[in-house]
């Protein structure tokens, strides 16, 4: 498995990979005011 990540100005993108193969991805938006354990939730 191989964890993506692309750290943009407006949003965030995930994947998971197993192989050449996306299994999962998600894009959260970007906000300088949401707090480290606001984007945690978010992710999980």
């Amino acid at each position: 498995m191989l964890l993506v990540i692309d750290i943009g100005n407006t949003s965030t993108s995930f994947g998971v990979y197993t192989g050449k193969k996306l299994i999962e991805s998600r894009i959260i938006s970007t906000s300088a005011g949401k707090t480290p354990d606001e984007y945690g939730a978010e992710i999980l």
